[in-house]
This record gives C-alpha cells, sequence and structure tokens, in this order.
C-alpha cells in the first residue's frame, strides 16, 4: 500500500472499468469495485473520442495490433494530463503522453 500512503491519485476512466469487468470472474466483482473505489472516476467525452480517433488515424497503420480501447485511454490520458500507467508500452506509440510501466 505504498502508494496509497503517498497520496497517489489514481483515475480510472470507463474503458478500464469495461475492459477489467470484461475479464472478470462473478467471484471478484466485489473485489474489482474495492479497488475502483480507491480511484477517481473520470468521465470521457467527445473531445476524447475525437482524439482517440485521430490517434488511430495516425497510428493503426504503422502500429498493428492497437486497439480503439487503447487509442481510447491515450486519448483520456491526454486529455486529463495525467500519465497512462500501462504494461503494454507498445500500444501506445504517441508522443504526447506519458507513460508509466508496471
Amino acid at each position: 500500500m505504498l502508494l496509497l500512503e503517498s497520496e497517489t491519485r489514481f483515475l480510472i476512466c470507463p474503458v478500464v472499468v469495461a475492459e477489467v469487468y470484461a475479464g472478470a470472474f462473478k467471484r471478484e466483482y466485489s473485489d474489482i469495485e474495492a479497488l475502483f473505489d480507491l480511484c477517481q472516476r473520470i468521465d470521457m467525452d467527445v473531445d476524447t473520442g475525437r482524439m482517440a480517433g485521430l490517434y488511430a488515424n495516425q497510428f493503426s497503420k504503422a502500429f498493428s495490433g492497437i486497439s480503439l480501447e487503447d487509442y481510447l485511454m491515450a486519448a483520456t490520458a491526454r486529455t486529463h494530463r495525467c500519465p497512462l500507467w500501462t504494461h503494454n508500452r507498445k500500444h501506445y506509440p504517441m508522443d504526447d503522453i506519458e507513460l508509466l510501466a508496471l
């Protein structure tokens, strides 16, 4: 719980919530919600969607395997000016967002 003790603020967007639940077992739901309760929930809007589309337009030909969800998360990180914490750095070739490795 070192990150919690340092008062690190975790942001979570609807795409992350959807991705987690898509791979979860029903028995994990209460633990997932407990984790999400530690996070600040942020919204996505039309501007975020536009940015995600522009990222997809710019990078989809040169970087195959990047999902629309990845573009949406990158756009959300940019919109909210926060780092994106990921294990899949290769899915985020954008140079205008900060990546934190797991």
